[in-house]
C-alpha cells in the first residue's frame, strides 16, 4: 500500500497471506506508530508494537479461521492524522499474486481498512469498498486479492476535517481496554455498524466491557503457569 505517485510517494503497509494460512499486515509508515499485525491460520491474532516494543492482544481466545470463511471480517485497521514526507517508494512489478495499491496523496491525514472477505463474494466486497467509516474520512482508493482464500480487501479513506470524530476518554481504566472511544464510532449508522456496545460520557460502562476485563485478568494470571 502507497500513499502518493512515485516521486511523491510513501509505502504505508505491506499485506501477506502465506501459503498455510496466516495473514500479516505491517505498518510502515516512517514517524508514527509502526508494528505488524498477525491473524494466523487457527484464528489466534495479536499485534505488535514498535513505539512499546511489546506486543498486544497475546492471550486472547482464537477467532474465526480465515479459509473458507463466509461474509466478511475486518481483520485491522489504522490510520495517520497527519501528511507524510514523501520517500520516493518504487513498488515493485505487478505479478498474478503482488498488487500494489497506490492512493491519492492526503491533504490532511489517511485511514486504513484490511477486510477478509468470503471467496467470491465479489458484490459483498464491493460495497465494503463504498461505504465510509466516517462521513467526512470516505474510501478514496481500494484493492482486492481475489487469489486467495479468503479474498483479501484493502480501503484506503482520506481526512477532508481535522476532526472527523471525538475522542473521548473515560474512566476508571479498564484492564485490557484503551481508555477512549471515538464518538461517533467508526461505521455508526451504516450497514457495517459494530453491534457491541456502545458508550457516552455519562453512562456506567457497559457489563461486557467489565466482564472482558475480568475474562482478561484471568488468562494474564494463568499465563505464567503454562506448560
Amino acid at each position: 500500500m502507497v500513499i502518493g505517485e512515485p516521486r511523491e510517494s510513501v509505502r504505508v503497509a505491506k499485506v501477506v497471506l502465506v501459503k498455510k494460512g496466516d495473514l500479516y499486515v505491517s505498518h510502515l509508515a516512517p514517524d508514527i506508530i509502526s508494528g505488524k499485525h498477525s491473524y494466523h491460520e487457527s484464528g489466534v491474532s495479536h499485534s505488535y508494537v514498535d513505539l512499546i516494543n511489546d506486543s498486544v492482544g497475546e492471550g486472547e481466545p482464537a477467532g474465526r479461521k480465515l479459509r473458507g470463511m463466509s461474509c466478511y471480517l475486518m481483520v485491522t485497521s489504522w490510520g495517520c492524522p497527519e501528511v507524510l514526507q514523501p520517500t520516493g517508494f518504487q513498488p515493485k512489478p505487478e505479478t498474478k499474486i503482488h498488487h500494489t495499491l497506490i492512493a491519492p496523496k492526503s491533504e490532511i491525514g489517511w485511514f486504513c481498512c484490511v477486510w477478509a472477505i468470503e471467496r467470491g463474494n465479489k458484490g459483498l466486497a464491493e460495497r465494503i469498498s463504498q461505504t465510509s467509516p466516517w462521513p467526512k474520512v470516505p474510501v478514496v482508493a481500494s484493492i482486492l486479492a481475489d487469489w486467495t482464500d479468503p479474498w483479501i480487501l484493502v480501503t484506503v479513506c482520506d481526512f477532508k476535517s481535522k476532526s472527523p470524530y471525538q475522542v473521548i476518554q473515560y474512566s476508571l481504566s479498564i484492564p485490557g481496554r484503551v481508555p477512549s472511544v471515538f464518538v461517533p464510532e467508526m461505521f455508526e449508522g451504516t450497514w457495517l455498524e459494530n453491534p457491541r456496545p456502545k458508550w457516552r460520557p455519562g453512562e456506567p460502562l457497559p457489563n461486557e466491557w467489565l466482564r472482558e476485563a475480568q475474562e482478561y485478568l484471568a488468562r494474564k494470571r494463568a499465563r505464567p503457569f503454562r506448560r
